[in-house]
Formats: C-alpha cells, sequence, structure tokens
C-alpha cells in the first residue's frame, strides 16, 4: 500500500509542526486487523511532486486506485445545508455527502451550525481505510495464509488434520477467505472457517460450496455486522420473484449464476434499489435476505448495480437478532422468467 502527498501536505507526516498523520495510519493498520481479521501491510508513504498542490493518492501494488484534496489550511465540513459558508461544495470522498473546504479559522463557526467538521489528516484516512477493506482481498497473500494455518496447528491442531485429510490446499484456503472480503466478511474467527471448509470438502471442494459453508458458520456475526443494535432490517423478495430466480439458476464454471432475460434483471436491480433508498430514507442500512441456494448467484448479478444492498441468506441471520422487514421486492413479470 502506498500512500502519496503533494508536496504541500509534507507537514501532515512532520511531528515537529503537529503532524500525526503517521501515527494514524499505524493506528487504522491495528484497528483493520481488529475488523476484518487482516493485517494490513505498512504502508509506504512519500511526496510526489507531480500531484497537484494539496491532493494525495493511495496506490496499491505500485497503481493508483484513488485521489483526493486535503488543501493546507482548510478543514473539511460535512453539512446538508453549507450555503452560509464559503468555498464550493463538493462530495465527500468515501461517503459522496455534500461538502466544502473551509479556512480552519471557521471551524467553531461551522460546529455552531451543527456541521460535522474533519481535519485534513481524518479525511486522509477514512479515505484509506475505505480502500482498504474494500480491496482487502488483494492484499492477501498466499504466505501469509500459510501462517496463519500453521498458527492455527500450533493451537487446534485437530482442525489442520481435518484440513489435510481433506486434500484442502493452501490456494484453496486463499480463495475462499478472498471470496469472504469481497463481501466485507471477518474472517478473524478462522478456526471456525475452517471447520467449516474441511467438513464440506469432504464432499466436495467446489469453490462456491465452501464460501458459502463457511458462511453459514460465521451466519451469526455477519448478520450482526449488518444489525443496527439488535435490530436488523431487511429486505425480502416476492416469493413469486423468488420462484423465478430458483427456477433460473444454473450452474457454471465461476458458479451458480441465474438465467434471466436482461429486463428482468434490470426490473429486478431497480426494484432492489428503490426499496433500499427508501429504508435509508428512513436512516437504515438494509440487508437483502433470500434463500441459501441462489444467494451467491443473486449477490453476483446485483454487484453490478450501484446501490443494492448486501445479500444474505435466510439461515445466516442470527438467532439473537430481532428482524426487522421494511420492504418487499416486487417484480410483476418475475414470474415469465
Amino acid at each position: 500500500i502506498g500512500l502519496e502527498l503533494a508536496v504541500d501536505l509534507v507537514d501532515l507526516v512532520d511531528p515537529s509542526v503537529g503532524g500525526d498523520l503517521l501515527d494514524r495510519v499505524k493506528a487504522l493498520r491495528r484497528k483493520l486487523a481488529l475488523e476484518i481479521g487482516v493485517i494490513i501491510p505498512p504502508v509506504r508513504t512519500r511526496d510526489n511532486l507531480d500531484l497537484p498542490p494539496g491532493a494525495y493518492a493511495v496506490c496499491l501494488h505500485g497503481v493508483e486506485v484513488a485521489r483526493g484534496l486535503a488543501p493546507p489550511g482548510n478543514v473539511l465540513v460535512i453539512a446538508d445545508d453549507l450555503a452560509s459558508l464559503p468555498g464550493e461544495t463538493i462530495k465527500e470522498a468515501v461517503f459522496g455527502l455534500p461538502a466544502k473546504w473551509v479556512p480552519s479559522a471557521m471551524r467553531a463557526q461551522a460546529e455552531l451550525q451543527g456541521a460535522t467538521v474533519v481535519d485534513r489528516a481524518a479525511v486522509i484516512t477514512t479515505h484509506l481505510a475505505e480502500v482498504v477493506r474494500t480491496s482487502a482481498d488483494t492484499l492477501l497473500g498466499r504466505q501469509e495464509v500459510k501462517r496463519w494455518i500453521d498458527l492455527v496447528k500450533e493451537t487446534d491442531p485437530a482442525v489442520v488434520e481435518d484440513l489435510t485429510a481433506a486434500q484442502v490446499s493452501t490456494s484453496e484456503i486463499q480463495r475462499l477467505l478472498q471470496e469472504l472480503l469481497v463481501e466485507q466478511v471477518p474472517i478473524r474467527d478462522l478456526v471456525r472457517i475452517l471447520e467449516a471448509v474441511s467438513e464440506r470438502a469432504r464432499h466436495s471442494h467446489d469453490p462456491e460450496g465452501l464460501v458459502e459453508a463457511a458462511r453459514r458458520a460465521l451466519g451469526p456475526a455477519i448478520s450482526a455486522s449488518f444489525a443496527e443494535g439488535t435490530h436488523l432490517p431487511v429486505l425480502t423478495l416476492d416469493p413469486l420473484v423468488e420462484r423465478a430466480l430458483q427456477d433460473s439458476l444454473r450452474p457454471g464454471d465461476h458458479g451458480t449464476w441465474l438465467a434471466v432475460e436482461p429486463e428482468l434483471a434490470l426490473a429486478l436491480s431497480a426494484a432492489v434499489q428503490q426499496q433500499t433508498f427508501a429504508a435509508e430514507q428512513l436512516g437504515h442500512q438494509p440487508v437483502l435476505v433470500c434463500s441459501g441456494p441462489i444467494r451467491p448467484a443473486l449477490r453476483r448479478m446485483l454487484a453490478a448495480f450501484p446501490g443494492c444492498p448486501p445479500v444474505l441468506a435466510l439461515d445466516e441471520l442470527g438467532p439473537q437478532l430481532e428482524i426487522e422487514t421494511l420492504g418487499t421486492v416486487n417484480v410483476d413479470h418475475a414470474a415469465n422468467v
């Protein structure tokens, strides 16, 4: 991971003038390790003369994947109403919220108006954290996975013995963990994941089946990560839609897929987006719940459309949660698949 700063941002990494960006990045690595279970490689920070003033860039494997601004002498103000503050309204880099960069001297005024005020170092670390979360699968190397398995062997040798007996390779474990990270499923509970994988692998090494077996084992933790306290806001599929998708399920080289007409896929994604937006207007971040067999294929299909929620299987819902159904996704011609 690389963090490149324009020349006028080097004060952020200079402790003699109060720059604490490097300390914040170290703290972020610890936080992400606890949050998603992946030890993030050290972040290499350097100045870049080619960046425009006030700009920073995040690189993965030597390739720039994100860029933002953190102009010196300013703070980022996030609020619904920014008309009373000077400057151009922009979209905040991570959540897309309306914001403005304003002089630091106006911080107190913005806070009195109820706005959220974020300093430059926090803006950069928040953006960096989002990039790492969404790209964690690409940061998980095979050697690191092997080290983890060796650690499990020291504490829970029977688990690794079962893996060996089921002839599960390190590369299969790596792919499984990467697939979980793609869906932002924490992989902290590695012992439980490996137990589920070894049991499933006795019957099949199908990658999708291994992932779904691990998800079932982690189900309560997965659903809890999306819960609002003890409540889980969910969207459900209309029974006719669910039956139509079940009938359209087909095996493929890269997992199951839904053999539906493009028009239906567009209509379904639009209906999901509409229900999700309605829930968000009420202050909720819902998940879409469906039957286990169609979950992976439906998730892959909806991933192509922005604004669609995480997709969970019914058997992943933790018994400790109170399910709050906020809407039902319905497509009029779903029965005509």
